[in-house]
């Protein structure tokens, strides 16, 4: 089973659970995606809980996706350039960040 999670503070809002879960239904992947209400001071304890239960990824919304970059192994440089990463991945241990936002704020530049 793939574990997933989205983080914020607070949480209650995302859709993430509801879109991301209908595109792994469709799939037919066996998954668990939690929602996780996460206070900055608590990041770095989340960040060892994603390494000790092997949970594959999580995404981040606010007020997380500047502050998770220093608890990252590496940031791909899209991410980079926005400031801020919304999406992580974990690769056998090394957290990886990157951001989807970025292609979104090109493509509303060109409006």
């Amino acid at each position: 089973m793939i574990k997933l999670a989205v983080i914020g503070y607070p949480i209650s809002h995302s859709l993430s659970p509801v879109i991301h879960g209908a595109v792994m239904e469709h799939l037919n992947m066996q998954y668990a995606y939690e929602t996780e209400e996460i206070k900055e001071e608590e990041l770095e304890e989340y960040i060892a809980k994603v390494k000790k239960e092997n949970i594959a990824g999580f995404n981040i919304t606010m007020p997380h996706k500047q502050n998770i970059i220093k608890f990252l192994d590496s940031v791909d440089e899209e991410a980079l350039l926005c400031g801020s990463v919304n999406t992580v991945k974990n690769e056998f241990g090394r957290l990886c960040g990157y951001s989807t936002d970025g292609d979104r704020i090109y493509d509303v530049s060109k409006e």
